[in-house]
């Protein structure tokens, strides 16, 4: 009986220990990294819970273009983070553009504060093409039809389901559950 017990308290203690380190080290892996670092994580996120339409690529070897339209905040970030983590069997490509014109082919746009004035124009543009348009805590941004807009914090974002829908992209319920915020219909297509 005595060992059982000696037994049950040793383990007990060693739960609470591994429980104290974990949570420690959690806390201490989250605050390493910057707004942008957990934003490109995010991105992967967002593509990995959007299903494009079949016209999005041209072939099976198709890279997942991701477009960041104005000043970018990344700098080297979004290459660390998202190069060498393929999702749905496809690898990554950058491009950075200051007009939107120059990122129009891009699966995903990641739209810069630096462009808010002209958020009507870009999102008007880009709207025509299966594009998950993504706003850097831009006011209004869904309501004048992006897709995901991050709306405080490091990871906070809302979610236009009706925009996603229009140009043909299918969003997960993991992805929606995630979101602050959604503004218009979340059934089914």
């Amino acid at each position: 009986m005595k060992i059982a017990t000696f037994r049950f308290q040793t383990l007990r203690l060693f739960f609470l220990l591994f429980f104290f380190w974990f949570f420690a080290s959690v806390q201490n892996s989250q605050a390493q990294y910057n707004k942008y670092e957990l934003r490109a994580g995010l991105i992967l996120n967002f593509v990995k819970y959007t299903l494009f339409p079949a016209e999005a690529f041209s072939g099976t070897n198709d890279r997942i273009k991701i477009g960041i339209l104005g000043d970018d905040p990344f700098g080297g970030t979004i290459e660390r983070v998202l190069i060498g983590r393929p999702v749905q069997g496809r690898h990554w490509r950058i491009v950075r553009g200051k007009k939107a014109k120059e990122v129009w082919n891009c699966h995903v746009v990641f739209i810069c504060q630096s462009e808010k004035n002209n958020i009507k124009e870009i999102l008007e543009y880009l709207g025509q093409y299966p594009t998950i348009t993504i706003g850097d805590q831009i006011p209004n941004f869904c309501q004048y039809g992006g897709i995901i807009n991050f709306i405080d914090g490091k990871y906070n974002f809302e979610i236009n389901s009706n925009a996603a829908k229009s140009v043909k992209l299918i969003l997960d319920a993991r992805l929606l559950n995630m979101a602050r915020n959604i503004i218009g219909d979340t059934t089914k297509p």
